[in-house]
């Protein structure tokens, strides 16, 4: 009997962990360096004014909801560039130009990643590091 449950137990495992590396495959992420790729990808989706693509793509990698995309601060705020609502999920920009920015969205998606029932679990300076190392791969990669 214990044999047994063991067994399901092992099985149940590898069976998640399989799952769990098919969805990378269907990301086109399967190794450290396909993850490099995946960043590099994300930034040039950006770049490339596919912002919304990009937006899907991080939100199925982190497993959470594609957060909506605004031009637009909300009322009384003009001085930001990037703005998080977590109440209703939108990343706010200023301008169209800043909907193209990888900086100003990677940072605001972090804050998307990082709030839970409308209560934001995260720092400004971690966001702009998420930001900033997914820009950095997208230079080594392309060697830009």
């Amino acid at each position: 009997m214990l044999r047994r449950a063991l067994f399901d137990e092992s099985f149940s495992f590898f069976f998640t962990c399989s799952l769990w590396l098919l969805e990378q495959r269907h990301l086109g992420i399967a190794t450290s360096g396909d993850v490099n790729q995946f960043k590099a990808r994300i930034v040039h989706l950006i770049i490339g004014q596919k912002t919304e693509k990009a937006l899907e793509l991080l939100s199925q990698y982190h497993h959470v909801t594609t957060p909506k995309l605004k031009v637009g601060m909300p009322k009384g705020d003009v001085k930001r560039r990037g703005y998080y609502v977590g109440q209703n999920e939108t990343i706010h920009v200023a301008d169209s130009d800043s909907l193209y920015n990888p900086r100003i969205i990677l940072h605001e998606f972090y804050h998307h990643l990082r709030t839970t029932g409308a209560i934001h679990r995260g720092t400004e300076k971690n966001a702009d590091k998420f930001a900033k190392d997914y820009i950095a791969t997208y230079y080594t990669y392309f060697g830009v």
